[in-house]
């Protein structure tokens, strides 16, 4: 869960406060993968095994939402309650959350890189250390502060797509992303 209560502001009486009061599939697999680090994957199992009862409650994976609540259900539509002041007169107090109408992609590197992560761990015998399972190469966007900003509009590309993806880097290895058959032109 991101907060255990709804529309604490980013910035006093700023209009950006959103319900966190979620269970966001990437930051949950990311927490996850960060405590299988340091050896703890029962947290891990435990996530995974929440994950698969929500995937069986839809018709596929491309269904799955960017978040959902701790049991594992649909979230109610975002509304805004007026008879509420606010954290510190922070307003608007919104309850629910449209994000989760977004379509996400980001949602699904983190979950695969959880099961590997955690496979991985399994087959040693106890976890790799945070050192040896550095994440480089991420390609995260960030906003003030270093967090992904929030951004509402309708869906859009954020990026051009014309651009090559630049090469993956996994476990201090280059991995090409081209296919083969571009590599050899």
């Amino acid at each position: 869960m991101a907060a255990a209560t709804t529309s604490l502001p980013e910035e006093i009486g700023g209009v950006r406060n959103w319900d966190y009061r979620y269970c966001w599939l990437r930051d949950a697999a990311l927490t996850a993968s960060a405590l299988v680090s340091v050896g703890s994957l029962h947290e891990a199992e435990g996530y995974l095994t929440w994950l698969y009862r929500v995937l069986g409650t839809i018709s596929g994976p491309e269904w799955l939402h960017p978040l959902y609540t701790l049991h594992g259900g649909g979230l109610p539509p975002e509304a805004i309650i007026d008879s509420l002041p606010g954290y510190a007169g922070s307003r608007p107090v919104r309850v629910g959350n449209a994000a989760n109408q977004q379509v996400q992609l980001d949602v699904f590197g983190p979950i695969v890189d959880l099961i590997g992560h955690l496979a991985e761990a399994r087959e040693s015998g106890g976890a790799q250390t945070a050192v040896d399972r550095r994440r480089l190469g991420s390609r995260r966007q960030h906003g003030v502060g270093g967090r992904a900003p929030v951004v509402r509009a309708g869906p859009r590309h954020l990026g051009d797509p014309r651009q090559p993806a630049p090469p993956r880097v996994l476990e201090g290895h280059v991995l090409d992303d081209r296919r083969p058959r571009d590599r050899d032109r």
